[in-house]
C-alpha cells in the first residue's frame, strides 16, 4: 500500500530523537503501512494516525508509560510461535 505522506526517515525532522532512532525499523514500518507515527516536536512526543494525518494527540508522560505497559503486557501473553 505505501504512505503518500511519508518522504523517508531522513527527511522527517520529527523522527530524529534518540529514542525514536533506536526503534527506527519498527516505527518506519508502522508509518509506511499507514498505521501511526510516534513523533517529537517542540519538546512533546505525539501520536499521529497515518491514513491522512488528520487525527493525532500529544502524549503526556503518564500516557507514554501506560502505552509501554500495554504493549509489554501484550508481548508477554503472545505465543512463542507467533511471527517474529
Amino acid at each position: 500500500m505505501g504512505n503518500v505522506w511519508y518522504d523517508g526517515w531522513e527527511k522527517e525532522e520529527d523522527l530524529h530523537h534518540p529514542i525514536l532512532e533506536k526503534h527506527k525499523n519498527l516505527l518506519e514500518r508502522l508509518i509506511q503501512d499507514r498505521v501511526f507515527r510516534v513523533g517529537y516536536a517542540d519538546g512533546t512526543f505525539y501520536l499521529l494516525e497515518e491514513c491522512d494525518q488528520y487525527f493525532g494527540c500529544d502524549l503526556t508522560k503518564e500516557e507514554a508509560k501506560e502505552l509501554s505497559e500495554l504493549f509489554q503486557e501484550i508481548a508477554e501473553i503472545m505465543s512463542c510461535t507467533d511471527k517474529k
